[in-house]
């Protein structure tokens, strides 16, 4: 039996059931004091795309749901617009980006 992925909230209309694709990483700049982060990790790090599926739009807001077994967000972590249009949600060291 497969447990379905993380949902994550982005506060934008996406087309249900289409697929789009995040951008993971680790060590944003920002996200640490610079300095404090892993050797190697400047600028982030560990950056990896994560497809997702759309299953549901409602108010303005798209719920996705991650297809792999990505757990370092928690279920219904919304994702916030940032100043340069994209979507992003935050936890420690780690993000997760959407661009339209």
């Amino acid at each position: 039996v497969k447990t379905r992925g993380i949902r994550l909230v982005i506060p934008v209309s996406l087309t249900v059931n289409s697929t789009i694709t995040l951008n993971y990483q680790e060590y944003s700049l920002g996200l640490v004091p610079i300095g404090t982060e892993p050797a190697g990790m400047f600028g982030g790090g560990n950056k990896r795309n994560i497809q997702a599926k759309v299953i549901s739009v409602a108010s303005g807001k798209s719920t996705i749901e991650l297809l792999d077994s990505s757990n370092e967000f928690s279920d219904n972590t919304q994702m916030n617009k940032l100043q340069d249009g994209s979507f992003a949600a935050f936890n420690g060291y780690r993000a997760i980006y959407f661009r339209q």
